[in-house]
């Protein structure tokens, strides 16, 4: 007979330590909750499992908190630590930290939890790989790659971003030790050769973190960047400027919403302030505007408008835009607005073709590997991961009309393939881009699992 647990949480990054510590936090009565994590350290996944002190946080420190009822967490905590006393200083909250840093508060945070006295709980961490989830007639067959199955009565999916799968022109070089699709692989920045170039496509918040990687090693020569736009994200404030708090949320129609932003932004800069208290008013209406969009506004956007979205949101801090400005300066990135075309492995090289839109021709160079920084697979009909094909395979979970995640109601419902909410069956994080567009990010992680640790202890 399996063992039960009345909630399981599949996966032990961010989302799920988060999601457990909330419900510990607000546990009253007996629980019993099982989390299940394989591939990096629990609490970490892949975004805080960084040993590179130059990988900085893009969220402020007094943002980062894990609880709602807390906004101070993590700044307390860093101020309780010795080894950080240069950040113990009256701006601690407005500073960018190492992500390594937070890597260490989460791990903390979990070990607070496995020695916690809340009697309530009986908690067991598996590490394993769930393959499968079934449904039953009490809850929920939780297949194990390696240990025998598991019951739930309750399921939280936090099964965080997936890898990318692929880049056009390479299909063919899957297996080749001179392409990454996958830029989280520690390889792809190792043993790198001082003579040649690399060559990286996408320019992101992800190429930012490969090229720090790369230049911290000592890398020297070019690094080749195509996107479809050619513009790398824009860089915080060095002090955030005070936020003006609007009466109502913008109207919901993507055009007016961008001719208001757009509006906004530019008398914001206008009169020498900063874009920045534009965004963070229209944040916390984000998600619902997002969800009463029609689907062809939605799209619509995702077409024509979220590459400028993504460029003024997700910004660097400014030390690590001036750095990576620099390197533009000093032409040791080439930075260009096109696409990959086509890549050869020579045996000593890869040959890579790709359309330049300055030019409007194409451009052939020699790189000794690619790298893909593109962002993640949200299509779950892509991706490799053999829990998600095969709930996909039963129907018990369906992919959203964007091909963002997981198809759910806007409280982390999941939808199945009939359309119809599956009982005890919920996810929060990145699995909810489609539904609520802003769905990744601490702030909106640690209001997530308040609330879904309300709805798992109901």
């Amino acid at each position: 007979m399996n063992i039960h647990y009345d909630l399981v949480i599949v996966g032990g990054g961010a989302a799920g330590l988060i999601l457990l510590a909330n419900t510990f936090e607000k546990a009253t009565s007996p629980l019993s909750i099982a989390m299940i994590n394989t591939g990096y350290p629990t609490g970490k996944g892949i975004a805080y499992s960084t040993k590179n002190s130059k990988h900085l946080l893009n969220v402020r420190v007094s943002r980062m908190s894990a609880f709602t009822s807390d906004a101070n967490h993590f700044t307390n905590w860093i101020l309780s630590k010795p080894e950080y006393h240069d950040y113990h200083h009256e701006n601690l909250g407005e500073r960018f930290v190492a992500r390594k840093i937070y890597g260490e508060y989460l791990e903390d945070l979990y070990q607070s939890l496995v020695k916690s006295e809340n009697k309530n709980i009986q908690f067991d961490l598996i590490i394993d790989e769930v393959i499968d989830i079934k449904k039953t007639d009490n809850g929920f067959d939780i297949k194990l790659k390696n240990h025998e199955s598991i019951d739930g009565k309750k399921v939280v999916l936090c099964t965080g971003n997936q890898p990318p799968i692929s880049l056009p022109g390479i299909s063919n070089l899957k297996s080749s030790n001179k392409v990454f699709i996958n830029p989280w692989d520690d390889r792809a920045v190792e043993n790198i050769d001082p003579n040649q170039p690399v060559f990286i496509v996408g320019a992101g918040l992800t190429m930012v973190d490969t090229v720090v990687s790369l230049i911290d090693q000592g890398f020297k020569n070019k690094i080749i960047v195509v996107s479809k736009h050619g513009a790398i994200p824009m860089a915080h404030p060095v002090t955030r400027v005070s936020v003006p708090h609007p009466e109502k949320a913008p109207a919901s129609d993507i055009h007016e919403i961008y001719s208001e932003l757009k509006s906004k932004i530019r008398s914001a800069i206008d009169h020498t302030e900063w874009h920045e208290p534009v965004l963070e008013a229209v944040r916390p209406f984000t998600q619902k505007i997002w969800q009463e969009l029609p689907i062809e506004q939605k799209n619509r956007f995702l077409r024509h408008i979220n590459h400028r979205w993504a460029k003024l949101r997700h910004r660097l801090p400014h030390e690590v835009h001036d750095f990576i400005q620099s390197l533009i300066d000093s032409n040791q990135i080439e930075l260009y607005a096109g696409k990959l075309e086509d890549v050869q492995d020579n045996g000593t090289d890869l040959t890579i073709r790709f359309f330049d839109k300055s030019t409007e021709s194409s451009s052939t160079i020699k790189a000794q590997r690619i790298i893909n920084c593109i962002g993640p697979e949200g299509d779950f009909h892509k991706v490799e991961n053999p829990l998600l094909k095969n709930m996909l395979a039963s129907g018990l979970i369906a992919k959203d009309p964007l091909s963002l995640g997981f198809n759910a109601t806007g409280k982390g419902e999941i939808i199945n393939k009939d359309g119809e909410i599956v009982p005890n069956l919920f996810t929060i994080g990145s699995g909810l881009r489609g539904i609520l567009w802003e769905s990744t990010a601490i702030p909106e992680l640690r209001v997530q699992a308040h609330e879904m640790a309300n709805k798992v202890l109901g």
